[in-house]
């Protein structure tokens, strides 16, 4: 059929190399990210444990974590010799992904919403316990709209492109 169009031919092998799997570059590249992730994230740990102990500090050691823990996620969840190929291993992977996310999103809303109430209404912020009381609220209204957050994507996975894509079918997705 393409033996008579060198350019179709050209084009069709073309296609055919770019949509080869990358299995080899894959593992690479995500390794490596993997682990420049995780010397990053720890060292930034290790000068944060050694600085103080406080609410934000913590907070931030737990991002440092969770930055960890999404790269890892991600690196296996989409990996070409992933084993999660069933809707439910792929639901919460997808799901706890999107939860790692928000609340990676989330840490800095937090810190500066504790900054905003010392700095802004002092007469509150004294009268309700200072840093640990309203700290202790700001982190149970992070945690419970992170969970929301996971409810919500574990329930509506099936629509999602991440998860399709672990499930091997991204095609299906509109």
């Amino acid at each position: 059929m393409t033996a008579g169009n060198p350019s179709a031919s050209l084009l069709f092998e073309t296609n055919e190399l770019i949509n080869q799997p990358v299995d080899q570059d894959y593992l690479w590249l995500n390794l490596t990210l993997f682990a420049v992730t995780t010397v990053l994230n720890l060292s930034a740990i290790v000068v944060l444990k050694a600085k103080e102990n406080t609410g934000i500090t913590t907070l931030v050691i737990w991002d440092c974590f969770v930055n960890i823990l999404i790269t890892a996620i991600g690196t296996l969840t989409f990996s070409p010799w992933s084993i999660l190929h069933s809707n439910a291993l792929c639901a919460v992977s997808y799901s706890t992904l999107s939860t790692l996310g928000t609340f990676n999103r989330l840490v800095p809303i937090a810190v500066v919403l504790l900054r905003y109430i010392m700095v802004c209404h002092p007469v509150f912020f004294i009268n309700n316990g200072r840093e640990s009381a309203i700290w202790r609220m700001i982190l149970v209204g992070l945690i419970g709209l992170c969970s929301v957050v996971w409810v919500h994507q574990l329930c509506t996975s099936d629509i999602a492109y991440r998860f399709l894509r672990c499930m091997g079918r991204e095609e299906v997705f509109r």
